[in-house]
């Protein structure tokens, strides 16, 4: 029974550390996004030649992830439009089949 205070501390820690990287990698992707919609060259201290590859590395996924996340987000804004105009020419069609139907019956 031991083993069941360092199991729970280790489940923890690693939980610790997956928010952590969530937390960067939505942060990152949140980069990302802005740099897309603006258009400006990322300021970072890490484009440095300096920077360890790594480093270099995670910044390039992260920053593929925002493009993707920002992609994704444009096309869902397309479909979601597309889907309210559709649904505002079905019901402008029933308003017009119910105007009909009202005329007939005068």
């Amino acid at each position: 029974m031991d083993e069941t205070p360092a199991a729970t501390q280790r489940a923890e820690e690693i939980v610790g550390r997956m928010g952590e990287w969530l937390g960067g990698l939505v942060l990152g992707t949140l980069r990302g996004v802005e740099r897309a919609a603006t258009g400006t060259p990322p300021e970072s201290p890490l484009d440095t030649p300096a920077a360890p590859a790594a480093v270099t590395r995670a910044e390039q996924v992260l920053d593929g992830a925002g493009e993707r996340l920002g992609h994704f987000a444009a096309l869902a804004g397309q479909r979601l439009r597309t889907a309210a105009a559709l649904a505002r020419e079905e019901a402008e069609d029933l308003w017009a089949e119910a105007q009909h139907l009202r005329d007939q019956g005068r």
